[in-house]
């Protein structure tokens, strides 16, 4: 079986999302399993090797006329777990499969910039009859995302943590020897960052550094954050671009991780620090009562700064038999197993989203 991906969009930055690194990582062991597979893509930097990788220029302009090459290609599918198919896809004959993380787009698009309202929801509407399935990588964001395609019996895929575990640790220089709690995701408004500086405030008086590591992402809260962060009396450090091994060491160092998310699709560096061990406090929401280990700690949404402060100084890291155990519920080996089944169960019945 051939199967294209689309990661055009996906690889176009140096700085990647989570839902960027999923694309990325889905290719490289699907690759694995199905080796007709090819991807496009806008750099070859992030990936173990180049092979199968098609090499484009002018991200938009290759993302927008994808179907024209596809057109005369042989390719059985075409799976995109990150963007949005071109709108030209409509025409295309090839069975699309689209990856959808969650339903912000639809429920809270208001606080998207107009770029990301007119891809991730206009542009995904308009296409979406040409889907031939709809997956998300939690039952949760499926749930979510069914009264919104309800053509498509949208089902679980599966996800698991970006970060490679095994490899060098680099030491981040103005944190030795500090205490420091850390953060990380795109800075947005889903995630809180409010809160977070709150909290950052309430540890100051224990000598506690607030690291968030993440790409500005839109609305008030980046311009905020960076405010903060840029404050010299202030114990916030933003770190906007890291390589994997410094963040391995983020995450080996940290007195605890935490995220206050109000929603998320999967919570991707939540997993990461579980995997590594990390003792955790979260938000008390949907997602993380579900992907959040069992030694996590989940606070309410209302609660105050100063009870967060004190369940980030008192959470317990993980044994290394716990950590381990929680890290082999997540695999992408599995996901891609799981996405190369259900492409080829829908072939043998035929089965196509009702008009």
């Amino acid at each position: 079986m051939r199967v294209i991906f689309d990661l055009t969009l996906a690889t176009r930055k140096p700085e990647i999302t989570g839902v960027e690194r999923y694309g990325i990582n889905l290719f490289e062991a699907f690759r694995k399993i199905c080796p007709g597979s090819t991807a496009y893509v806008m750099s070859t930097s992030f990936f173990s090797s180049d092979d199968n990788l098609v090499l484009c220029q002018h991200p938009l302009m290759a993302w927008l006329t994808l179907p024209f090459r596809l057109a005369s290609s042989s390719y059985d599918a075409a799976v995109f777990p990150s963007m949005p198919a071109s709108p030209l896809s409509i025409s295309s004959r090839l069975p699309l499969y689209r990856i959808i993380h969650d339903d912000f787009p639809w429920t809270r698009g208001q606080e998207m910039p107009i770029k990301g309202r007119l891809l991730f929801r206009d542009v995904e509407r308009a296409v979406s009859s040409r889907y031939r399935a709809i997956f998300a990588p939690t039952g949760y964001s499926a749930a979510k995302l069914r009264p919104i395609f309800p053509s498509h019996d949208v089902s679980e895929i599966g996800n698991a943590p970006a970060l490679p575990f095994d490899g060098e640790l680099s030491e981040i220089a103005e944190l030795r020897g500090k205490v420091f709690v850390l953060s990380v995701g795109t800075v947005e408004p889903r995630k809180n960052y409010e809160k977070i500086i709150d909290v950052a405030a309430a540890l100051q008086p224990h000598n506690v550094l607030s690291v968030v590591v993440g790409r500005s992402g839109w609305g008030n809260i980046a311009t905020d954050l960076d405010r903060a962060s840029n404050d010299p009396t202030s114990n916030i450090r933003w770190m906007k671009d890291i390589s994997d091994s410094q963040l391995r060491w983020l995450y080996a160092n940290c007195r605890s991780f935490l995220s206050l998310s109000h929603d998320e699709g999967f919570n991707m560096p939540l997993v990461e620090a579980g995997s590594l061990g990390c003792s955790i406090v979260a938000s008390d929401i949907a997602i993380h009562r579900t992907v959040s280990p069992p030694w996590g700690r989940l606070v309410s949404p209302g609660a105050r700064a100063d009870e967060i402060s004190t369940e980030i100084m008192t959470a317990p890291r993980a044994t290394e038999s716990a950590y381990l155990a929680y890290r082999a519920r997540y695999s992408w080996d599995f996901i891609a197993a799981n996405l190369l089944s259900k492409i080829q169960a829908q072939r043998r019945t035929g089965a196509r989203p009702h008009a």
